[in-house]
C-alpha cells in the first residue's frame, strides 16, 4: 500500500506544501523537491520505535526523469544518495532495499536542484542563496523558521501517528555543520 504525503505526514504535509511554494518564490530558489513518503518494508521487517532522517546537504538530484530523491520504484536518483542506498544494503544480505526504505525522513538543506557552478565558481548554499544577498533578513528568518517548523511537524507525526520514541539522524553533505 502506497501513502500520499498528506496521509503519512499529516501534520506536516501542509507545511511542507506551503514551504515548497516559498522557497520557489524566493531569490535564488525553485520548485523544491518534496519529501518521499517511505515505502513499508519487506514482510518480516520491522522498524523500531525510533525514526530514521536523513538531512543532507549535497547537490539536490537534478534528475529531469524523477524529479526528486528516489525513482517511482524508491530508489536513489543521484551518485551520491545511490552510493548510501548501496552502502547500506551491503550491511545486511538478506535483502535489498530501496532508498526510501531506509529512512522515514528524507530532506535537503537546499529544496531543488541548484546549479553545481555559478559562472567557473561551485555552488555554496551560503555564498549563492542563503547568505549573499539573495535573501533580504526577513526572508532568512522565515526560510529558517519554515525548515524548523517542518522538522518539528514530521517529528511530532512519528510520535503520534507511529508511535516512535526517538530518532537516529545522519546528517551529511558539504557544509554540514
Amino acid at each position: 500500500m502506497s501513502l500520499s504525503g498528506a496521509n503519512h505526514f499529516k501534520r506536516a504535509w501542509p507545511r511542507i506544501l506551503s514551504f515548497a511554494a516559498f522557497f520557489a518564490e524566493l531569490p535564488g530558489g525553485m520548485p523544491a523537491h518534496l519529501p518521499p513518503v517511505p515505502k513499508p518494508l519487506p514482510e518480516g521487517m520491522r522498524r523500531g520505535q525510533r525514526s530514521r532522517f536523513y538531512l543532507f546537504h549535497y547537490p539536490s538530484p537534478h534528475s529531469a526523469k524523477h524529479g526528486g530523491y528516489v525513482t517511482d520504484e524508491g530508489h536513489a536518483t543521484d551518485e551520491t544518495t545511490r552510493m548510501l542506498e548501496r552502502a547500506v544494503n551491503s550491511s545486511h544480505n538478506s535483502v535489498n532495499l530501496t532508498f526510501d526504505q531506509h529512512f522515514d525522513y528524507i530532506a535537503d538543506i537546499y529544496d531543488g536542484p541548484h546549479p553545481f557552478k555559478v559562472g567557473k565558481v561551485d555552488f555554496t548554499f551560503d555564498k549563492h542563496f542563503y547568505n549573499y544577498k539573495k535573501l533580504n533578513p526577513q526572508q532568512m528568518a522565515d526560510w529558517r523558521a519554515g525548515k524548523v517548523d517542518i522538522l518539528k511537524n514530521v517529528i511530532v507525526d512519528e510520535i503520534v501517528e507511529r508511535g516512535r520514541v526517538g530518532a537516529d539522524v545522519l546528517v551529511t553533505g558539504v557544509q554540514a555543520q
